[in-house]
C-alpha cells in the first residue's frame, strides 16, 4: 500500500506498540496528512502515560484490515511530538499480515479451571501462563488434543478487574517431560465476539501499563 493511501484510515482504530512489540494502549487515527504525521488520540487517564512515547522512538500501529477480517495491518514510524492525549507520528512503511501470534502476550500466571471440554462439562485444575488478543497459553496435567474446544467462564486477569468467558480451541499441544511437569497448551480464541475482545484488549493494556509503571 502507497503511503498515501492512509488516509482511509482517519477514524480507524488501533493499538499502540513499541518497536519491541510491547502493547501501549488503544487509539484512534483522528488526522492524517499523507507521509507527514498521524495524530493518535488516546485516553491519557487510563492508558500508559504519553510520556513513555519519546521523540524519535520507534513505534507500531496494528489496525484491521477493512477488505479482509482475518488480516491486520501493521504501520511502522517514528514519534515526531506526544502531549497529553495525543501523539503525531511519521508513518515509513506499511505491511500487511495475518498471523494471529502477532499480538503481545501478557504473562499472567493465574490458577484457574477449565468447565468445558468439547462440550462436556468437566473441572480441569490449570493455569493460564499467559494471554492475548487472540489466545493464551496454559498448563495442565489434562490431556487433550489438537482441535479440542475448551471453555473458562467468568475468568478475572486480575482482582477486582471484569470477568472474561475464555472459549478457545487448542491449536499447539506440548506434551511433559515427566510425570512431574504439566502439558503445555497453546491456545486460539474460538469466534470471539468483537466487544468481548476490546474488553480483553483492554484489561491487557492495563496489565501492560501496571507492569510498565512498576519497573
Amino acid at each position: 500500500m502507497d503511503l498515501n493511501q492512509l488516509n482511509q484510515y482517519v477514524g480507524s482504530t488501533c493499538t499502540v506498540y513499541t518497536d519491541g512489540g510491547e502493547a501501549l494502549f488503544p487509539g484512534l487515527i483522528a488526522q492524517c496528512s499523507g507521509t507527514l504525521r498521524i495524530n493518535i488520540v488516546y485516553d491519557a487517564d487510563t492508558c500508559c502515560p504519553y510520556w513513555t512515547l519519546k521523540p524519535a522512538s520507534g513505534i507500531y500501529l496494528r489496525l484491521q484490515d477493512s477488505q479482509d477480517s482475518k488480516k491486520f495491518i501493521m504501520i511502522h514510524g517514528m514519534v515526531i511530538n506526544a502531549v497529553n492525549d495525543h501523539f503525531f507520528m511519521l508513518p515509513q512503511d506499511i505491511v500487511f499480515k495475518s498471523n494471529e501470534r502477532e499480538y503481545f502476550r501478557q504473562p499472567i500466571q493465574i490458577e484457574t479451571t477449565v468447565t468445558i471440554h468439547n462440550g462436556q462439562p468437566v473441572q480441569h485444575a490449570c493455569i493460564l501462563m499467559d494471554i492475548s488478543g487472540g489466545g493464551l497459553c496454559l498448563h495442565t496435567s489434562m490431556e487433550y488434543q489438537v482441535g479440542d474446544l475448551i471453555q473458562i467462564p467468568g475468568q478475572q486477569l486480575y482482582p477486582d478487574g471484569p470477568v472474561h468467558n475464555l472459549d478457545c480451541v487448542v491449536v499447539r499441544k506440548i506434551p511433559r517431560s515427566s510425570i512431574m511437569q504439566p502439558n503445555i497448551y497453546g491456545c486460539r480464541f474460538h469466534n470471539p465476539d468483537d466487544g468481548e475482545q476490546q474488553r480483553l484488549l483492554s484489561d491487557i493494556f492495563s496489565l501492560q501499563c501496571s507492569r510498565v509503571r512498576t519497573h
